[in-house]
């Protein structure tokens, strides 16, 4: 005779995992994997710090000396924003300069300085480029002439200011004629 609905046992048994996919098995691994992947990116940016750092920065500030004995300082650039743009008449021709330029210090005090006298900097300095012709810049000697020229006429600015420090050097980010 045949068995009643109620009689047949329907439950269904949840099939076992079985080998590689037991549950601990798998979190294992991914930990594992984990652990793996932390170290990799431990010791990659630790050897890229390491490799990477820039010599100039990295000796600057923290007690590093020079072949003398002498303590390196650090150097801060303070940069003439926006570049000048002057013209220039050549042979009957008029001509544009623009140039860009960054002062280099070694003092927060002398940067300070030169930022707050800015309109005085900008304005000796636009009057020295407007005075220069073509001849006189074309050549790499022209221009450490001019960087020379510069760096005296800032060196005086601040002198007559009363600002203590020195501007190590003149950069001249960018240099075109037309």
């Amino acid at each position: 005779m045949a068995k009643k609905e109620d009689d047949l046992d329907l439950a269904v048994e949840p099939a076992k995992a079985s080998g590689l996919f037991k549950p601990k098995m798998i979190l294992m691994i991914a930990t594992g994997i984990a652990l793996l992947l932390a170290a990799s990116v431990g010791t990659t940016l630790f050897v890229a710090k390491k490799l990477f750092i820039n010599p100039i920065v990295g000796a600057v500030g923290n007690g590093a000396a020079t072949a003398e004995g002498k303590p390196v300082k650090e150097s801060i650039y303070v940069d003439l924003d926006p570049a000048f743009v002057v013209n220039f008449q050549d042979h009957g021709m008029i001509r544009f300069l623009q140039i860009g330029v960054q002062l280099m210090v070694t003092e927060q005090q002398t940067a300070d300085g030169i930022k707050h006298h800015m309109p005085a900097v900008r304005n000796n300095l636009l009057l020295i480029f407007s005075s220069l012709d073509l001849a006189s810049v074309s050549s790499r000697e022209g221009k450490e002439k001019l960087r020379e020229t510069v760096l005296a006429e800032i060196r005086s600015i601040l002198a007559e200011r009363g600002i203590k420090g020195d501007v190590e050097a003149v950069y001249f980010t960018s240099f075109v004629m037309q």
